[in-house]
């Protein structure tokens, strides 16, 4: 036993690798009654923990998510889209499939991306241009454009648009029919989703996680001690 723990240890969060640690929590939880909840795998190890991550999340998402009750309206968001659709081997599959076949389960797909370009050098790419009848897009690189104008049917006004657009101006398109619009995060949602090391509310969000963290961890530990 001692012998097949110290094999176990690197993958835990004693272990003396973070991107290795893919049992750095609790094995089993209990997702019901939760409005959403996500899978970060960017903190894996690039060549091997993260393929093998994400094939657990595309199994489970297939199997248990998609499947578990076809009634609901149920939606998958995928963050940083090219580092999915740009893999061969498990997301790209993943997320071509999911476009092309998850609405018969009542599952949409949502792909969010910097970039406009992933969506033509992969199939993953193409179906999710081919299958979102909703498209939100915002200010672009003038070659991004190029590749994709096509694709997306924007009009020269509109890729000009693009071109110029300022913080929270974005293109709303729903089928063939677009507008330009002008969103505003709250405060809250700007502290929750801003990926800007130098603001404040990022570190807010870190102090906040932490503090949920020890809570959870604590009522666990209550949990246990009780039973």
């Amino acid at each position: 036993m001692r012998y097949a723990a110290e094999i176990f240890k690197p993958f835990t969060q004693y272990g003396s690798s973070p991107s290795y640690s893919i049992f750095d929590g609790q094995s089993t939880v209990e997702l019901k009654g939760y409005p959403g909840y996500g899978f970060a795998l960017n903190r894996l190890d690039k060549d091997i923990m993260r393929p093998i991550g994400l094939a657990a999340v595309a199994i489970w998402l297939n199997e248990n998510f998609t499947k578990s009750n076809v009634s609901q309206e149920k939606i998958i968001m995928i963050e940083e889209a090219q580092n999915i659709f740009d893999d061969e081997d498990v997301g790209g599959p993943f997320a071509e499939t999911a476009y092309r076949e998850y609405r018969s389960t009542n599952t949409g797909v949502c792909a969010v991306t910097q970039g406009l370009e992933v969506l033509r050098r992969s199939n993953a790419g193409v179906a999710a241009v081919k299958n979102s009848p909703i498209k939100i897009i915002g200010k672009q690189e003038s070659i991004d454009i190029e590749m994709i104008q096509d694709e997306l049917r924007l009009s020269e006004g509109e890729a000009d648009f693009l071109l110029n657009a300022k913080r929270g101006e974005v293109i709303l398109r729903i089928e063939d029919e677009s507008d330009i619009v002008f969103t505003k995060a709250s405060n809250y949602e700007h502290m929750m989703f801003t990926t800007d090391p130098n603001d404040p509310a990022f570190y807010e969000r870190k102090e906040l996680l932490k503090e949920k963290l020890n809570r959870d961890s604590a009522l666990e530990m209550q949990r246990q001690e009780g039973a």
